[in-house]
Parts: C-alpha cells; structure tokens; sequence
C-alpha cells in the first residue's frame, strides 16, 4: 500500500494530526473535519463532552453515565443543540439519519458510551499534550485539507482558521454544513481512484482509529455513518462505492 489519508473528524482530529506528524513518510495529506487538537480557552465545546471531561463533574458524570433514564434524555438535548443553528432543508436528514444514528451508538448494545466517557475524560489532557506539537505542526511540509461546517455551533469556523495559521501548508474549505456533514464533501476530495494504490480513505480512517483506543471510537462512528449514507451520497454529487 502507497501513502494513506488518514481522515479526522471531531476528536478522531488529535489522532489524524499525531499520526503525521509521527509517520510523515507514509501521510499523502490529511483531512481534518470540524476537529479539535489544542485549542485555547475560549473555544466552545459540546456540554455532554464538558460533562464527562471537567475532573469537578466527575462524580455528576458518572451517575449520568450509570443511569439509562438520564442518559437517554441527555443525548437528545445535545442533538437538539447541534439541529439548532443547521438550515431548515438539512434538518430533516440530520433528524432522521444522522442524530438516529449517533443516539443507536450510545442506547444499543454494545454501546459506544464507555469508549466515549474514557476519551471524553482525557479530552483537555489530549489538548494539553497535542499544545507541546505547534512548533512541529508549524514546520509540517505534509498537505493539510481543513474542511468546516459553517453552522457548527461549537467547534466553529473560527477554531479553522487558527488551526489553518498553526499549519506550513494547509487549505480551509467552509461548506453549508453543520458539524457532521462535511464528510460528504471529504469523501469526494479524497476518493481513492484520484490515488492510486489507496484504499478507500473512510476504511483507512477506520483501520487507523482502531489502532488508537483513546480517540477510536469517533472514527469507527463516522466510518459506520458514512457507509450508512452511501444512499444518500448521490444527492450531494457524489457517487457511491
């Protein structure tokens, strides 16, 4: 296998960004969607991650986590928080696809919930650690793609343009978009007949964030909804595997 892609998106970003910068050989580019990495102070992030990553929450967190009721009630209001600032004609699909399938994630077994707590919980240390990086990030030849949702309500448009500025050689595409679907436009970047001798970069991301158990089960997520939305793929242009 040639140069691979590896694709971020959300905290998946910590992993695609720290494997380049461990293994720039082997990265062709890298694609970062509506991700985190070392944000300061003022960057807003979703309360359910605020809950399970605040050390003071901690005792709060973990009786959420232990009771289903409330946990199940807490997963839709987060929804409703990123539904909130998308257009009207995206919300139907986010409703129906895409918040249904984040809620299946945590509500079936096997949930995704311990997974997502362990990592939530190492969230600001990941940050704290990725911070020590910048003056590597800065002098990274390796391309990187930022590809942003305009209307996502926490990690906004703003955390892509001071990502952009810590990068030597990076590219920032806004989509009209929430949070979750730039994955679409993504996908047509980085399909694999536009790179010889690579596979599909979503089973390279899954590939890869199975291999990284603090941050993986972003990437396994996504992999899952990309693949469920294949259906859905022609109607942005892009045409299935």
């Amino acid at each position: 296998m040639g140069k691979i892609v590896p694709v971020g998106h959300d905290s998946s970003g910590f992993a695609s960004i720290n494997y380049v910068l461990a293994h720039p050989e082997g990265v062709d580019s890298v694609v970062m969607l509506d991700s985190a990495y070392a944000e300061d102070s003022t960057a807003l992030w979703p309360e359910i991650v605020m809950l399970f990553a605040t050390g003071s929450l901690q005792a709060l967190a973990t009786a959420i986590a232990q009771r289903p009721e409330l946990f199940g009630w807490l997963l839709p209001w987060q929804r409703q928080k990123f539904e909130a600032r998308l257009p009207n004609a995206q919300k139907p699909h986010f409703t129906t696809f895409l918040g249904s399938l984040i809620s299946k994630n945590f509500t079936v077994q096997p949930s995704s919930g311990p997974a997502f707590v362990q990592m939530a919980a190492q969230f600001f240390d990941e940050q704290a650690q990725n911070a020590k990086h910048l003056s590597t990030l800065k002098a990274l030849d390796v391309p990187v793609k930022l590809i942003w949702g305009q209307f996502d309500p926490y990690i906004s448009v703003a955390v892509a343009e001071r990502r952009q500025s810590q990068l030597k050689n990076a590219s920032l595409t806004v989509v009209p978009a929430g949070h979750c679907r730039p994955w679409v436009r993504a996908r047509a970047q980085t399909r694999p007949e536009s790179r010889p001798g690579l596979s599909s970069p979503w089973l390279l991301r899954r590939r890869f964030a199975e291999n990284l158990p603090h941050h993986g089960v972003d990437g396994r997520c996504e992999y899952q909804a990309e693949q469920g939305n294949a259906e859905h793929a022609e109607e942005h242009g892009v045409p299935s595997d």
